[in-house]
């Protein structure tokens, strides 16, 4: 399907109170309620692929793709005239960027490819496929912790079964992981995994000690008839949800202790770790630390204006470099 405007409270920015442009379209009138309805309507057809435009995003940016409520969400990039975030809680144009999305239809999935058209590349960073929902089956992610050379480091894969049946012997298992040696800390095998349960393993690996990072790999899971794959770059901490989480729970208690002044205030705030969290996810470490920065520009900002007190900056300040230094080790 394909509508020019983005739902609320879907991909990027689309949450984001300072920007009514995105809250005001015919997707958000109360009194029809369409936005809810249509989907309710879209649960129904998890087959469906909802396209949008309208906000000229690159899609380099994070949250560009999004499925949640079985509901897939693509926006389309723009060709010309790029927007993004300013790291204050408002857009800022950007007209260098041209991309736009490469989509193909096969009888099982459907393959979702971002396509930079101004240095002729693909987009690594929006590379998706859809799969149709007999296709299913489950859902595999990999984690693991920073590795430097010699000192082992924990991999995690988690399976989670996204079909409608009990999955039986279910085994997961890692693959080609060049330059780590690995064994498993945890079993690896399941009898049995019920729908929407997740599961996982872990295995401690060792880089060699003559190999810088990254170093790649892939993780697999088999059950029964089925099995899939997915690939991962390891040089860096996959996420830092936790350090995140920190900073919004620290910016709560400033709050509750009217250090930050008020409720629009700490959403700015905490609206621009979104991003950051985001980054974090796809190992973007330079992007990272560059929104970390302005976040500590923006708590600068708020001193400022008096939205929040000098305690408050130093703390916010304390919690960024914090996350910058853990990055950059």
């Amino acid at each position: 399907m394909f509508l020019h405007q983005p739902m609320q409270n879907t991909l990027l920015n689309t949450d984001n109170d300072n920007l009514p442009h995105y809250q005001d379209s015919i997707l958000n009138m109360d009194n029809e309620n369409i936005e809810s309805r249509m989907k309710n309507i879209f649960k129904e057809h998890p087959q469906i692929i909802f396209f949008t435009a309208h906000m000229h995003y690159d899609l380099n940016l994070p949250k560009m793709f999004v499925q949640e409520d079985n509901i897939t969400y693509a926006n389309s990039g723009a060709v010309w005239n790029s927007w993004g975030p300013d790291g204050s809680g408002g857009e800022t144009s950007n007209p260098e960027p041209s991309t736009g999305l490469h989509v193909k239809v096969f009888p099982d999935r459907v393959e979702i490819k971002g396509r930079d058209f101004k240095n002729q590349e693909w987009i690594n960073e929006y590379q998706h496929a859809v799969r149709s929902q007999e296709n299913q089956v489950g859902e595999l992610t990999l984690k693991n912790e920073k590795f430097k050379k010699g000192q082992s480091s924990e991999i995690k894969a988690e399976f989670t079964n996204k079909s409608n049946q009990t999955e039986k012997n279910v085994k997961l298992s890692l693959n080609t992981l060049d330059g780590l040696s690995t064994d498993p800390t945890s079993k690896t095998t399941f009898d049995e995994v019920q729908p929407g349960e997740t599961v996982w393993a872990t295995w401690n690996a060792i880089p060699d000690t003559k190999r810088e990072p990254p170093f790649d790999g892939r993780a697999d899971f088999q059950l029964g008839d089925h099995d899939t794959s997915v690939t991962t770059s390891k040089s860096k901490t996959v996420v830092n949800h936790q350090s995140i989480s920190d900073v919004k729970s620290t910016i709560d208690q400033l709050r509750k202790d009217k250090e930050v002044k008020n409720d629009q205030t700490a959403h700015e705030l905490k609206m621009h770790l979104k991003a950051v969290k985001h980054f974090g996810e796809q190992e973007r470490t330079e992007k990272l630390i560059k929104h970390m920065k302005s976040f500590k520009s923006l708590a600068d900002h708020q001193k400022d204006e008096g939205n929040i007190s000098e305690k408050a900056s130093e703390t916010l300040h304390a919690s960024a470099d914090s996350i910058i230094n853990g990055w950059q080790k």
